[in-house]
C-alpha cells in the first residue's frame, strides 16, 4: 500500500502494542487486567542487563514521536532510570517526572564506549553527567540503587552531593570510572577550597545504604571537605565498602598516609573492604615498621584486594594494622614483602592472578605468593589461575618431619620404671608454612603435578600428626591452639593436571580422611569426579 506507514494507524493499536510489550517485559506478582495494567507496579524486570540497548521502555522511546509520548504516560514503566552518556540525555531529562511516587527508582548512568572500544570526548561526558545529575539529585529521597559508571573519573559529580539530601530507601551508591583515571586537574580546585563549614549540611539519614563505591578522589574529597561526617555518620557494620581508581599524592592532602588515618576512623566495623586500582605516583622505598610506633587499625570481616600496586600494599601495611576475620583475597596483584606484627589467621584466603616479579630460575619463582604465605594463615586456602603455584611452591611449603628414637635413659616411664626401647617419634623441624590449611582449592593452575601435590599433602599430613602425638605426650600441657589440623578438602578443577590412579589410590589408603575432588582435564564433557579419598 502506497504511503503506508505506522503512523496512519489508530493511536488505540500503537498504545496496545506498547502495552503488551510491557507486559512481557516485567515479572508481576498477580495477574494484570487491561485496567490496571498501567498503574501495578513490576516487581521484577525480566532482563536484568541494564545496559541493553534494546531495554524496554527505551527501546520504544526511541522509535519514534509518537511512541515516545504515549510511553512516557506509562508511570510504572520508569522505576528503572538509565542514560548511556555516548547518546544525548536530553529526551529523557524528564524522566522522573514521568513515574509516580512513593515509587523507588533504580538509576544506571554509564558509558558504553569502552566496551565497543569508542574514543570518548571527556568534556562532552562531562556535560552530560552533569545535566543528568542535576535532574536527579532532588529525587534522591525516592533513590533505592545509583551507579555512575563513566569513562572518566573527572566526569564524576562531588560525591557530597548525594548526601545533602536525606535518602532513607538508598541501598546502593556506586561513583566509578572504567576508562582513565584523571583527577590531577581537580586536586587543585579541591585543596583551595579546604573548608569543613558546610560540614551541617550533609544528611546522616542513610539507614538502609549496603553498598558505598567511590573513587579514591571521590573519598579523599569527602574526607577534606567533611571530615566530621565521614567519622561520624552511622553506616553501620553492614556496609560493603569500595574505594578504587587512585593514584596517591607524595606530599600534601591526597597522600596514602591521609587515606588510612579517615579511612580507619570511620565510625563502625564494616562488614567489606574492597580496594582496587590504587598506586602511588611516587617512588615508595620499603621502611621497617619501628617497634612500638604507632599504627592505625582497620578491621572488618572481609578485605578485598584487587590490581593495587606493590607500593601501595607495602605503605598500606606498614601504616595501619589491618586485620581481615572472615576472608582476606588478592586478585591481579604484586604482593611485596609485607610487614606485621604477627601472623594473620583468616578463616578464608583467596589468591586470583597473583603476579609473579621474578622470571629467574625456578627455586627463585612465586615470591608473591610466599610473600603472602609467610604472613597469612588460613583454614580455607584458595588459589585460582597462578602460574608460580607449581611443585617448587609445594616443597616450600612442605613442613619437614623427623622421625627420632629416644635415648633409653629419657624414655624412662617415671610411674612404673619400666624402659621403653626403640621408641620413635615424630617432631616438626623448620617452618610450617601451610599451618592450619584444612582446605585447599585449586583451580585453572598448570603448573604443578600429582606427584607434587600427594608429596606436600603427606607432609602436611604428618606434621599435623607429629604435632597431635607431641601434645598427647604432656597430658600437663596447656590445650593445644589447633591451629595445626590435617588437610580434610582438596578441590582441583579447571585448567588442571590429571591425578594419576597410584596418587588417587595412595590418598584412598594412607588419608581415608581427606575428602578429594579432581576433575581431570581430559574430562571436559564428563565433568567432576567426587570421592572418599
Amino acid at each position: 500500500m502506497a504511503g503506508a506507514s505506522i503512523n496512519h494507524l489508530p493511536k488505540e493499536i500503537h498504545r496496545e502494542i506498547l502495552q503488551v510489550l510491557f507486559s512481557i517485559s516485567v515479572r508481576p506478582t498477580s495477574v494484570h487486567t487491561d485496567e490496571d495494567i498501567y498503574d501495578t507496579p513490576p516487581v521484577e524486570w525480566e532482563e536484568e542487563n541494564a545496559r541493553l540497548p534494546s531495554l524496554f521502555p527505551f527501546n520504544a522511546a526511541n522509535v519514534c514521536k509518537l511512541w515516545y509520548d504515549i510511553v512516557t504516560r506509562f508511570p510504572k514503566c520508569w522505576n528503572r532510570v538509565v542514560f548511556d552518556v555516548t547518546r544525548d540525555p536530553t529526551p529523557f531529562l524528564d524522566v522522573f517526572s514521568w513515574s509516580k511516587y512513593p515509587e523507588k527508582l533504580e538509576v544506571l548512568v554509564f558509558s558504553s564506549a569502552p566496551k565497543f572500544k569508542k574514543k570518548v570526548d571527556r568534556a562532552r561526558e562531562a556535560r552530560r553527567v552533569a545535566a543528568i545529575t542535576k535532574v536527579l539529585l532532588p529525587e534522591m529521597y525516592r533513590c533505592e540503587s545509583v551507579i555512575f559508571e563513566v569513562a572518566y573519573s573527572s566526569s564524576l559529580p562531588l560525591p557530597n552531593r548525594f548526601f545533602e539530601e536525606q535518602a532513607p530507601d538508598l541501598k546502593k551508591l556506586r561513583l566509578e570510572c572504567n576508562t582513565s583515571i584523571d583527577d590531577s586537574e581537580r586536586f587543585s580546585a579541591a585543596w583551595a577550597n579546604p573548608t569543613t563549614l558546610d560540614e551541617e549540611c550533609l544528611s546522616e539519614n542513610f539507614p538502609e545504604l549496603v553498598e558505598l563505591s567511590l573513587t579514591g578522589f571521590c573519598f579523599m574529597y569527602l574526607a577534606l571537605h567533611h571530615p566530621n561526617w565521614l567519622r561520624q555518620v552511622p553506616l553501620g557494620s553492614k556496609l560493603d565498602l569500595s574505594i578504587s581508581s587512585f593514584g596517591f599524592l607524595h606530599r600534601g592532602f591526597f597522600t596514602l598516609p591521609t587515606f588510612v588515618q579517615h579511612l580507619s576512623q570511620m565510625q563502625g566495623p564494616l562488614k567489606s573492604l574492597s580496594l582496587s586500582k590504587l598506586v602511588l605516583l611516587y617512588e615508595h622505598e620499603d621502611e621497617p615498621r619501628r617497634r612500638g610506633a604507632a599504627v592505625h587499625r582497620i578491621s572488618c570481616p572481609r578485605i578485598h584486594f584487587n590490581d593495587v600496586c606493590e607500593g601501595f600494599l607495602s605503605q598500606f601495611y606498614s601504616l595501619a594494622d589491618v586485620t581481615a576475620r572472615e576472608c582476606q583475597s588478592f586478585t591481579d596483584c604484586r604482593i611485596p614483602v609485607i610487614q606485621v606484627h604477627q601472623t594473620q589467621h583468616v578463616r578464608v584466603l583467596v589468591l586470583k592472578e597473583v603476579e609473579d616479579p621474578s622470571n629467574g630460575p625456578s627455586e627463585a619463582r612465586g615470591t608473591g605468593l610466599r610473600n603472602i604465605l609467610k604472613v597469612w594463615s588460613a583454614s580455607e586456602l584458595e588459589i585460582r589461575s597462578c602460574k608460580a603455584f607449581d611443585d617448587t611452591l609445594l616443597e616450600w611449603l612442605k613442613p619437614e618431619v623427623e622421625d627420632t628414637e629416644c635415648d633409653p635413659d629419657d624414655s624412662l616411664d617415671q610411674d612404673d620404671g619400666s624402659l621403653h626401647n626403640g621408641h620413635h617419634s615424630s617432631q616438626l623441624s623448620g617452618t610450617f608454612h601451610s599451618e592450619g590449611i584444612s582446605s585447599l582449592f585449586i583451580r585453572d593452575c598448570k603448573n604443578f603435578t600429582s606427584r607434587g601435590m600427594r608429596e606436600f599433602i603427606d607432609a602436611h599430613n604428618k606434621a599435623s600428626e607429629a604435632e597431635d602425638e607431641n601434645d598427647s605426650e604432656d597430658s600437663d600441657s596447656e590445650e593445644s591452639d589447633g591451629e595445626r589440623i590435617p588437610l580434610r578438602h582438596l578441590t582441583v578443577t579447571g585448567e588442571c593436571p590429571g591425578i594419576t590412579q597410584e596418587d588417587r589410590d595412595y590418598y584412598r589408603v594412607t588419608w581415608e580422611g581427606l575428602t578429594l575432588a579432581w576433575e581431570l582435564i581430559e574430562e571436559k564433557v564428563g565433568g567432576q569426579e567426587t570421592e572418599k579419598a
